[in-house]
């Protein structure tokens, strides 16, 4: 997992011939795995939709025995808090240390939204 990951809620309706591949599912919000953030809102415009940042960063802290626990634990966490009104997220920042037997990861994500109109139209 790499800055710039994106995440979609489950509901989130991408724009008509941009095609992605989900991964795995955390709480709802499902991982994009073959492009990243910027390849993915570059075709969201291409298409006539948008793509928006929404202000305030959503972090958390996750912990685990393993990095991957530990990484899984901070990203749900993380999205948990994004707000039910936006359907993407990105992974803005992601850091990891280990403390003894266990692992800490500090994710931080940007919600994002895509629709096809310009003004704001909550789910």
């Amino acid at each position: 997992m790499e800055a710039s990951s994106i995440y979609l809620r489950g509901t989130c309706v991408l724009p008509p011939g941009v095609a992605v591949t989900l991964g795995n599912d955390c709480d709802g919000w499902r991982l994009v795995e073959d492009i990243a953030a910027h390849a993915l809102e570059r075709m969201t415009l291409e298409s006539g939709w948008h793509f928006m940042w929404i202000a305030g960063n959503r972090n958390q802290r996750g912990l685990g025995r393993s990095l991957a626990t530990a990484r899984q634990d901070a990203i749900c966490r993380a999205l948990k808090k994004v707000n039910e009104r936006y359907n993407a997220a990105e992974l803005s920042r992601e850091a990891a240390f280990s403390a003894g037997p266990f692992w800490c990861v500090h994710a931080d994500f940007q919600p994002r939204h895509i629709q096809e109109r310009f003004s704001f139209s909550p789910l």
